[in-house]
């Protein structure tokens, strides 16, 4: 999280349920449509006070951005940015992972590379 969060700053949570159907949209766009926007309108020593849509507010831990209360599971809400990396995430990530089966030695050892990953051989 940012040090940069303070009340004013926006935090977006997730709504799995919302379906944008614009056709009109990008796929990327839709997606970034699904992350309802919240403002920070006060804190206390642990947690930010997020204000609700029906007037209530979301009480969200200050460090780990998850939603504080009975029955949230594990909802979290979501910086700007780390929406933008989400959605490219969420976008891209099959068709790489396709990329990835159909790729030959060379291409696989320069990922393997690029993400850390070093097996013993």
């Amino acid at each position: 999280m940012s040090d940069e969060t303070r009340i004013g700053t926006v935090l977006y949570l997730f709504d799995g349920a919302y379906r944008p159907h614009d056709d009109s949209v990008s796929q990327a766009e839709r997606w970034r449509g699904r992350f309802c926007p919240h403002v920070i309108t006060g804190e206390t020593r642990g947690e930010w006070l997020l204000a609700a849509g029906d007037g209530g507010w979301y009480e969200v831990n200050k460090k780990t951005l998850k939603l504080c209360g009975r029955d949230t599971g594990d909802l979290r809400m979501y910086t700007a940015q780390q929406v933008t990396d989400r959605v490219w995430e969420d976008i891209h990530r099959t068709a790489l992972l396709l990329l990835i089966e159909k790729a030959n030695a060379a291409t696989l050892r320069k990922a393997a590379d690029a993400i850390g990953y070093h097996p013993d051989e």
